[in-house]
């Protein structure tokens, strides 16, 4: 059974063909299923294909940019940054985090909550992108399920 296809017929969005390598998992996607606007919430949400792998990609608006269980290798997220309660790894590019500032604390609760709710394992990691000087203050989770 073609699994993104599935995930196509569940929840909407379009197929489309491309050719993009991910440094963090030494493999290429040849598809993405988009989807603009997730059961009429405005998310858009991205899902790549790598073989077995799929990787989530969720846009929300934060200045945060970090990963989780695994560094990244695409933009440098490979300080690690020990958190207290925290059932994960956090790295960062500078080994500093922005989560307890005056101005995050609510966000950075409901985030490390749902984050310790998916009970990530070892092969599983999300990528947290600022592409702030692109897309002025976006920001792309990536979640990646093997």
């Amino acid at each position: 059974m073609d699994r993104l296809q599935e995930l196509c017929t569940q929840v909407g969005g379009k197929i489309k063909v491309q050719n993009n390598y991910n440094m963090n998992l030494n493999a290429k996607s040849l598809r993405i299923l988009n989807i603009s606007n997730y059961k009429k919430t405005g998310w858009k949400i991205e899902i790549e294909e790598f073989g077995s792998i799929f990787l989530i990609g969720l846009k929300v608006n934060s200045k945060f940019a970090f990963s989780i269980n695994k560094p990244d290798q695409i933009f440098g997220y490979d300080k690690d940054v020990r958190l207290t309660n925290a059932g994960f790894s956090v790295y960062t590019s500078n080994g500093k985090t922005p989560f307890f500032a005056t101005s995050q604390i609510k966000f950075s609760e409901e985030l490390f909550i749902w984050l310790n709710n998916l009970r990530l394992t070892d092969n599983e990691a999300v990528f947290a992108y600022n592409t702030l000087a692109l897309t002025q203050s976006e920001i792309w989770f990536r979640l990646l399920i093997p």
